[in-house]
């Protein structure tokens, strides 16, 4: 998670990036699944959302 702080305000507010890659696999060999992509792994905690391409 990211913080942002609008100019002149003392109030931080949280954003989360989003990220658009194709998962390629899963890890469910640790304590926690991991998504594997072309970007990198994310843990599936930390994935608020996920979306198939339309075809």
């Amino acid at each position: 998670m990211l913080q942002a702080r609008a100019a002149g305000e003392d109030e931080t507010v949280g954003v989360y990036p989003l990220v658009r890659t194709e998962v390629t696999g899963v890890d469910l060999v640790n304590d926690e699944a991991t998504l594997i992509t072309t970007v990198g792994e994310f843990n599936l905690s930390s994935i608020h959302g996920v979306y198939e391409p339309e075809q």
